[in-house]
């Protein structure tokens, strides 16, 4: 996903479950732009997971900080496959995650 301003590829900082807090959204994915610095929020409407989706959440501990965090399947596909440049990172450190790494702990 590219920055709407520079159209620079967008960096992934995290999903967070907000399903408890608010009444439309059940997740946040936020996003930043490395050249611009600007912050995306995408928030994923509740009514999508109850049109028999599901949203599988991959366990990832930082190799670098040992933060743990959750990172979306769909995310996870989504830079596997459609879109091979997109970078993930860690939201804490910001140490870049890999497709080995993500692969590694979920065997």
């Amino acid at each position: 996903m590219n920055c709407w301003h520079c159209k620079t590829e967008l960096i992934w900082g995290g999903d967070h479950d907000i399903d408890h807090e608010d009444e439309s959204y059940s997740m946040i994915t936020n996003l930043s732009c490395p050249n611009c610095g600007s912050d995306v929020d995408v928030y994923l409407p509740k009514e999508w997971e109850g049109n028999g989706r599901e949203i599988v959440k991959i366990k990832y501990t930082c190799k670098h900080c040992k933060n743990t965090q959750y990172i979306s399947e769909f995310l996870t596909n989504l830079f596997t496959t459609i879109m091979p440049s997109f970078t993930l990172s860690c939201y804490v450190c910001t140490n870049p995650i890999t497709k080995k790494d993500i692969e590694e702990q979920n065997e």
